[in-house]
């Protein structure tokens, strides 16, 4: 498909905008991806993430991979090489190729990349907004911002210059909660939903689903007829909108609702709050009111970049100037519940449909764990947190076997089998 004959004014722009974001959360996965039983595949979710960028495809990721919804779907067709050898002809005949093939003009990224900045700030009242947006892209070189579209989904928007064009990535979240019951939630996981405070931390790196594991467990929370409550989210973006179950749900993004993560912590203690989650703990002062807020008495839930639950309890020391570390070591042995890491890994599922399965690792924090925090011994969390799997804990071996035992299989041990 040739793109850049569709975008011939601000509204056909507009317009393709909105049928991309709509394909993205709507449309079934393509032949070229589609398992080789298709006739079991039954792929509910959206895409996760669209990417515009010049001389490429628009791109959408299902499962891991990518797949060019405008075009032939091979990478190759999309991705411009070195260009500087070639002659005026041969440049202009194969950048019309391109333009055939899908790919997307410098000129047109930057429409494309606009279009959404006016889709995402178009009532009237937001008009500066959108203008201190663009600012910052333009000023800056990058920006953030979530949007919503009725009846397709949300949106979180990053939006950056490179090669001295427009390019942006958009991250996938449509409207409800995704089916927990096939997401295979280890009871581990799911189990700390009964705590009722302390701090529980979700880590592992972009893309791996930390968001939704704690959308999971304020899920469960609100779903529990004995635990009826006030919950707090503070998140930038917001990216699952709940609805009121058993407990009032109050949620608030930071620019749009509150200055910062901190600020908000904060005031949050004056909200009445039962349950609070904080979408990532950044800093030096968010997590030092992240932690406070759980010594108080409430259940704080929040997120980490880090890859094993051993690191994460170091990462939160170091962010400390050194006098105060000792302190945090103290708070963290009495507050800290439970720390869990996860991955998301190529499976297939019992019915042969290609999937996406999270291994998690969890690690609780008990009386024989905090000690070892609480004096500086963390270097030996691994080694304990290995060989001492009862009271809740969970290696990534152990939820492995789990999920072959109900009937997952990796794409890891297909390949070793074919070899």
């Amino acid at each position: 498909m040739n793109i850049a004959k569709l975008l011939t004014d601000d509204l056909a722009v507009e317009n393709f905008v909105r049928e991309t974001l709509r394909k993205a959360v709507y449309e079934p996965v393509s032949e070229q991806q589609k398992p080789e039983d298709s006739a079991q595949s039954d792929r509910k979710s959206s895409a996760s993430d669209i990417f515009i960028v010049a001389n490429a495809g628009i791109a959408f990721k299902y499962h891991g991979r990518l797949e060019w919804p405008y075009g032939d779907g091979k990478p190759n067709d999309h991705n411009m090489l070195d260009d500087s050898w070639k002659d005026a002809e041969t440049f202009q005949r194969e950048r019309v190729q391109k333009e055939e093939n899908g790919c997307v003009s410098f000129r047109d990224a930057e429409k494309l990349v606009r279009a959404i900045y006016r889709i995402a700030f178009s009532s009237p009242a937001s008009v500066q907004e959108r203008e201190r947006h663009e600012q910052a892209l333009l000023t800056l070189g990058d920006d953030d911002f979530s949007f919503s579209l009725a009846n397709i989904g949300r949106f979180r928007c990053n939006a950056y210059r490179q090669r001295g064009s427009l390019a942006c990535t958009l991250r996938v979240f449509p409207f409800g909660l995704p089916d927990f019951s096939r997401m295979h939630y280890p009871p581990q996981v799911t189990d700390l939903a009964r705590l009722q405070q302390g701090l529980i931390l979700v880590t592992g790196q972009a893309g791996s689903g930390k968001s939704t594991t704690l959308a999971h467990l304020i899920d469960q929370i609100n779903h529990d007829p004995d635990r009826s409550g006030h919950i707090i989210t503070v998140e930038d973006p917001i990216e699952y909108i709940y609805k009121h179950g058993y407990s009032v749900i109050s949620q608030r993004e930071v620019e749009h609702d509150t200055e910062t993560f901190a600020t908000a912590l904060k005031a949050v203690l004056r909200q009445a709050p039962n349950v609070i989650l904080v979408g990532e703990m950044r800093d030096f002062e968010t997590i030092q009111t992240a932690v406070t807020a759980a010594e108080t008495g409430q259940l704080v839930l929040s997120t980490l970049h880090t890859l094993d639950v051993a690191n994460t309890v170091d990462r939160i020391i170091d962010v400390f100037p050194p006098l105060q570390q000792q302190q945090i070591r103290m708070q963290l042995s009495m507050v800290l519940k439970a720390v869990v890491s996860q991955e998301m890994v190529d499976a297939i599922a019992p019915d042969g449909s290609k999937i996406r399965a999270p291994l998690f690792e969890v690690m609780r924090i008990d009386s024989s764990i905090a000690p070892l925090i609480r004096t500086g011994r963390t270097q030996q969390l691994g080694n304990y947190f290995k060989y001492n799997t009862g009271n809740g804990m969970l290696t990534r071996d152990a939820c492995r076997r789990q999920l072959e035992a109900a009937g997952i299989r990796f794409a890891d041990d297909e390949s070793s089998e074919k070899d």
